[in-house]
């Protein structure tokens, strides 16, 4: 009989933690958590064989115990942190890692992987110095102006007149850990997210989604409303652009596990925004499984505690879904979790698939005006799009987030009830509609 393997995984609250933990437990795995947080404030920790109080910073007290206790691998979520302490604990352990320091720093910056684009031939929004930007003339505003690192929207503002650029300037240096700005042409187009799977050196093509987005309250960056998939361009992105975004992953070293990119679409031209060597937060290994039965999840497990399996992706994996498959996040209004309700509720209707949940009980809500605020994203499935928006409302009634005053946190940015809103609904929907 086989040694158990010992699985750490670095992080207990972060999304993916938990799924990450199951996951491997599932497949007969011993799994550790470890992190700074008490187990009653670190999800993952309360389901894991063992936790650690060790901060994910701490590499070298985490080293002295991951050799102490034998561990075989190392992983992480979706917290960008902790990838990056995952990739140097794994190289000081000498264990497999699928991602390196180099493949992340250049996932965050945003400016050194867009140089790469251009390189193959892929389009990429126009960049400007502050002092070109603060040159221009207002025929080329709107720009947008975010961090060159970071993510989840945060320090994103779109500046609509030169005399909005230093407020905005500003905003993103305080989201930026290299503290700088990328300023860039605004592209007013709806996006794309495409995902792919890397494995023993081949990217494969898994799955095209059309993405909405929305501003979360007054003067909050536009986070993620609603995804689905197929996109209905997949056939053009397929054939314009996927070949040159396989050639350049390869090229770079993406050579095992997840990685998703958002591109505008612009009609004429598919113009790269960003890419990130992960999960995306939605947990979107769910999708890629269901469309191209694809285990992302498996093989990241797989690959840290160093087990091959026999013919995994030796073809390139075709879509064998049919239907409709969408993401759709729901959010808090600020407040206080004092208990959830309807979750048994929705985990046996048919059109649910997944969720990926992000606050728990006791968690307090900010005016963050960012993705923080998102409560969970559901994963649904229908044959239609008349299917899957009626669902939706079904959820809106079903399931509550209880605050301390007793009323109802939970709302939609994407909210199909809200004839006003489906009105303004992107294309995309619209055209499914009729």
């Amino acid at each position: 009989m086989s040694k158990q393997k010992r699985l750490l995984i670095l992080g207990g609250k972060p999304i993916g933690s938990c799924e990450l933990v199951q996951a491997a437990k599932n497949s007969g795995h011993y799994v550790i958590v470890a992190d700074y947080l008490s187990d009653e404030k670190s999800p993952a920790k309360r389901i894991a064989n063992e936790s650690w109080d060790v901060s994910t910073a701490d590499i070298g007290a985490l080293k002295a115990k991951c050799f102490e206790s034998g561990v075989d691998g190392v992983l992480a979520g979706v917290h960008d942190f902790n990838i990056e302490k995952m990739a140097e604990l794994a190289a000081a352990l000498g264990l497999p890692c699928y991602t390196t320091p180099y493949l992340q720093s250049l996932c965050d910056d945003k400016s050194a992987f867009k140089a790469h684009c251009r390189a193959h031939g892929i389009d990429v929004a126009r960049e400007y110095s502050y002092d070109e930007a603060s040159k221009l003339s207002s025929e080329a505003y709107p720009l947008a102006v975010k961090p060159r690192d970071g993510s989840g929207s945060r320090g994103f503002s779109k500046v609509r007149c030169a005399s909005e650029l230093d407020a905005a300037v500003e905003h993103a240096v305080e989201f930026s850990f290299c503290g700088e700005p990328l300023i860039e042409e605004f592209v007013d187009a709806e996006a794309l997210i495409a995902q792919y799977t890397a494995h023993d050196g081949k990217v494969h093509f898994c799955g095209l989604t059309d993405k909405y987005s929305r501003s979360m309250g007054e003067g909050g960056a536009p986070v993620m409303a609603f995804q689905l998939a197929p996109a209905a361009c997949t056939s053009k992105f397929l054939l314009e652009v996927n070949e040159k975004v396989v050639s350049l992953l390869e090229e770079l070293g993406f050579a095992e596990g997840p990685i998703w990119l958002e591109f505008f679409n612009c009609g004429d031209r598919f113009v790269f925004n960003e890419i990130g060597y992960r999960f995306g937060g939605s947990l979107t290994y769910h999708l890629v499984k269901k469309l191209y039965g694809i285990d992302q999840l498996g093989l990241l497990i797989d690959h840290a505690l160093g087990v091959r399996g026999d013919g995994v992706l030796a073809e390139a994996p075709r879509c064998t879904f049919e239907g409709l498959y969408a993401i759709w996040p729901v959010h808090l209004r600020p407040g206080k979790i004092v208990r959830i309700e309807g979750l048994d509720w929705l985990h046996r209707q048919e059109c649910f698939y997944a969720m990926a949940q992000v606050h728990w009980a006791g968690d307090v809500i900010e005016p963050w005006g960012s993705a923080q605020q998102v409560f969970a994203y559901l994963h649904l499935c229908g044959k239609d799009i008349a299917g899957v928006l009626g669902f939706a409302r079904e959820v809106l009634k079903h399931v509550r987030v209880i605050g301390e005053d007793g009323t109802n946190l939970l709302f939609a940015l994407f909210d199909p009830s809200d004839q006003k809103l489906m009105q303004e609904a992107p294309s995309f929907v619209r055209a499914k509609l009729h």
